[in-house]
């Protein structure tokens, strides 16, 4: 069931006009052409999708666009009563902190609020404009010292806090005031100040993930992370970086990701095109391309390898592991299904087990000492369900620590393989081919042989060949008893228009693929039975309701979103829409829709 926002308030921010929804509907259509869905299917789709358009384009019921007003940080945090509270806590506070009682002893402190409120609600958004002296002028003669800066943003930060202020308010508000430090103690004016401060910063990073997600070299690197996270840590970096509120030390947003100096390299490159679109002086733009590479030491943690990063390397090695072993745990001692066969253990024990066995299957140097898992678990009752459970939980940290798409893809696979051992149940077909190495190593030489072959020259050509491969590993693991259950019979050529000679060409060079594999005769037959690899033609797709069995269930939906969004990120009437969201996140939205 589809479980995001209602489709209206979804898209009222983005302002659309009617010929960005007329473009994505021609890419919907492109990509169910590319899927060769028959024509009759693509009109009745496209029918559905526009039915759509009155809520993503948030018209009226005359036709007329309603236009969406960003909600301003005053009214975020309360509007007016929540301000006027805020000044009040905050000056108690400021009163008994021997660090700056002394500066307001002498104040008229009534005064002093009230200008206090009417500046707050202006900085913030509200409706007062702020007729006071300027921070420069109002604060020069008061002898004050970055320490007592500091400890009146300190006195403000816990008054929010204290308040039930939402965290990423608290930090926008902070950045803010953060940004008026130099004219309060009369500074002269920074980097940060000089590029135009807390708002500069934000407009920034902004324009930084939407090239580098664009880039064809990090784009890929940051597909399935959290650009909302990386934006809030890169706001907070870069504002410490050029001299502006420094709230916490130096954090690289992007540790946990493993860049390298080709990685490193071109964020310089998307860095300087981002500052560039932001019409940077050349004076302060050079001044901030130097400070970020002098970051190099402390953004590039792993080195440039030819052979492939291990699962290790990706997830962010040894502190990356303990970490997830410390999500993993919380979150399954506090979920019903399997909290009971976690609480009575030694938690400290099982979790340098565990760091142990994940750093060893993930490719660590470090040897896994502790009892076999089929001897761990023989007497815990497990059901698959319970399984499931951890799996699932185990996907949960891994996007938590901000893992990417492929790597938790790649991981579930690997740990998908201890099923049997875990559950003790007898060795499945997946395992006597060699478990994961196995089906890659299959589905490789399928393709390899699929492609040559001039029956399925035509079928192929148009189809993403790294999703086929993704989809049929994933199809294979399931058939042959490894992890994952697909719902469809086929989800990697479900889509395709299969003739009697082109399925008789599929079972044919899947064939072919394991004698390549050198798999005894009996294993080949087992295999093929498993998998309903014989020369009778493959089923069909029939018309008649619902829509969403005849585009080929939940795998049809799932390649249609895939080739939906490889095109609305290259077209240029529409891309910076979706430069700036998680991919992967829209695309699962997408998909339940």
């Amino acid at each position: 069931a589809y479980s995001g926002r209602a489709m209206r308030q979804a898209h009222a921010h983005l302002q659309l006009q009617p010929h960005h929804f007329d473009a994505v509907v021609e890419n919907f259509s492109a990509a169910l052409t590319d899927m060769r869905i028959p024509a009759e299917l693509r009109e009745e789709a496209l029918g559905v999708v526009a039915t759509t358009r009155s809520d993503v384009l948030n018209l009226d019921e005359s036709g007329k666009p309603i236009r969406y007003q960003p909600r301003s940080l005053f009214d975020k945090i309360g509007g007016e009563a929540a301000v006027a509270a805020a000044v009040d806590i905050f000056y108690k506070k400021n009163l008994s902190d021997t660090r700056v009682k002394l500066l307001f002893a002498a104040a008229e402190v009534p005064s002093l609020k009230a200008h206090q409120q009417r500046f707050l609600t202006m900085a913030f958004g509200g409706p007062v404009a702020y007729k006071g002296r300027a921070m420069r002028a109002a604060h020069a003669n008061l002898g004050l010292a970055p320490e007592h800066f500091d400890a009146v943003a300190d006195n403000l930060e816990s008054t929010l806090q204290e308040l039930g202020v939402a965290p990423a308010e608290q930090e926008e508000v902070m950045l803010l005031v953060g940004s008026l430090k130099t004219e309060v103690l009369g500074l002269p004016p920074t980097l940060y100040d000089r590029i135009g401060g807390v708002d500069a910063v934000a407009i920034l990073v902004d324009f930084f993930y939407a090239k580098a997600t664009a880039d064809p070299h990090l784009g890929p690197r940051l597909a399935g992370a959290d650009l909302d996270t990386l934006k809030a840590a890169q706001r907070r970096c870069i504002s410490n970086l050029l001299g502006g509120p420094a709230r916490s030390p130096f954090e690289n947003p992007h540790a946990a990701m493993g860049w390298t100096h080709t990685d490193y390299d071109a964020e310089m490159e998307a860095w300087l095109l981002a500052l560039t679109d932001l019409r940077v002086a050349h004076s302060e733009r050079d001044g901030v391309i130097g400070l970020l590479r002098g970051q190099r030491q402390h953004v590039v943690t792993a080195q440039e390898e030819e052979k492939p990063r291990t699962l290790l390397e990706k997830v962010g090695g040894r502190d990356a592991v303990e970490m997830l072993v410390e999500f993993v745990n919380a979150k399954n001692l506090a979920d019903p299904r399997i909290k009971g066969f976690f609480s009575e253990l030694n938690q400290r024990s099982l979790r340098a087990h565990q760091r142990n066995l994940l750093e060893m299957v993930f490719g660590g140097k470090l040897l896994y000492a502790g009892r076999p898992l089929p001897e761990v678990h023989e007497k815990m009752k497990l059901e698959p369900h319970h399984f499931d459970a951890f799996v699932d939980n185990l996907m949960l940290a891994l996007t938590d620590l901000r893992v990417g798409h492929e790597t938790r893809e790649e991981i579930l696979v690997v740990v998908g393989s201890f099923r049997t051992d875990v559950l003790g149940t007898p060795a499945t077909l997946f395992d006597k081919i060699a478990g994961l190495d196995g089906v890659a190593l299959l589905v490789d030489f399928f393709y390899t042989k699929a492609t040559k072959d001039p029956r399925l020259t035509d079928v192929l050509a148009a189809c993403d060949l790294a999703a086929l491969k993704a989809h049929q590993r994933r199809y294979v693991t399931a058939k042959l008893g490894g992890p994952a259950a697909p719902d469809h019979p086929d989800p990697a050529h479900a889509h395709l228009e299969t003739t009697p000679g082109v399925h008789e060409a599929l079972a044919e060079n899947f064939e072919l693929a394991m004698v390549d594999m050198r798999l005894d005769p009996d294993l080949r037959s087992r295999v093929a039975a498993a998998l309903g690899l014989t020369l009778a033609p493959a089923p069909v797709i029939t018309s008649g309701p619902p829509l969403f069995e005849r585009l080929g269930g939940a795998d049809g939906v799932e390649l249609l979103v895939g080739f939906l969004y490889a095109k609305l990120r290259e077209d240029p009437r529409i891309q910076q829409f979706f430069e700036q969201v998680d991919g992967n996140k829209l695309r699962g939205h997408q998909r339940r829709l």
